[in-house]
């Protein structure tokens, strides 16, 4: 079925991520095939970032987390297409590719801020990108935890106590600034030990964490 990009609809029937844009309140919607859909809540109307064969795109249409930044530029990770980089004001497209990797593992499934870095889980594990060099290492955590290395991190999140917890599709685990990590396990399970599967973290105003398994 061929794709419409109407500025009236999203393009794709799949979302995967949402955004609001901190100064404007503005949306940032990640797609499953559509690419990434920009709504401006005051002209009620939709801008796309799409991939192309050629030219100034995103490396996928396959979305699965945005960072936007304050100077209204925006990190977008993808499946298959690497880290990107919106420069909105221009809409010129940055494209950051994982080395020595193929097509599929070439993929930024999650993105937390770390100051002049980007935490990257993918799916061969936990990364490091320099905003600076614009490149890509192993994260220093990895050495001593193995659990976070040739796997797919689905998603992480720094609570108000700067504590990050880290979900992969191997079980959830949380970072407390030691030296390893905690493995977390499901206290209701029938099997022991049981390793939790988490797909969304959050936090509530009182404090309590929130776990989509």
């Amino acid at each position: 079925m061929k794709r419409t990009n109407s500025p009236d609809f999203l393009n794709d029937k799949i979302v995967s991520c949402i955004v609001e844009e901190p100064s404007t309140g503005n949306l940032w919607i990640g797609t499953n095939d559509g690419g990434v859909n920009y709504y401006n809540r005051q002209k009620k109307n939709f801008t796309f970032y799409q991939a192309a064969e050629k030219g100034n795109a995103l490396g996928s249409n396959n979305i699965k987390a945005i960072y936007p930044e304050e100077s209204g530029n925006i990190y977008v990770g993808t499946h298959s297409g690497g880290l990107n980089y919106i420069h909105t004001g221009t809409g010129r497209i940055e494209n950051f590719n994982i080395p020595h990797m193929e097509a599929e593992d070439n993929s930024c499934y999650s993105l937390l801020n770390d100051g002049d870095h980007f935490w990257v889980g993918s799916m061969t594990g936990l990364l490091l990108f320099s905003k600076h060099t614009k490149q890509f290492s192993q994260h220093p955590l990895v050495k001593d935890n193995p659990e976070l290395s040739g796997v797919l991190i689905n998603n992480m999140f720094r609570d108000s106590f700067d504590r990050v917890w880290i979900a992969t599709e191997k079980g959830l685990f949380l970072y407390n600034g030691e030296k390893t990590i905690v493995p977390l396990t499901d206290p209701l399970s029938v099997n022991s030990p049981s390793y939790m599967i988490a797909y969304c973290i959050k936090e509530d105003t009182r404090k309590n964490i929130w776990i989509a398994s």
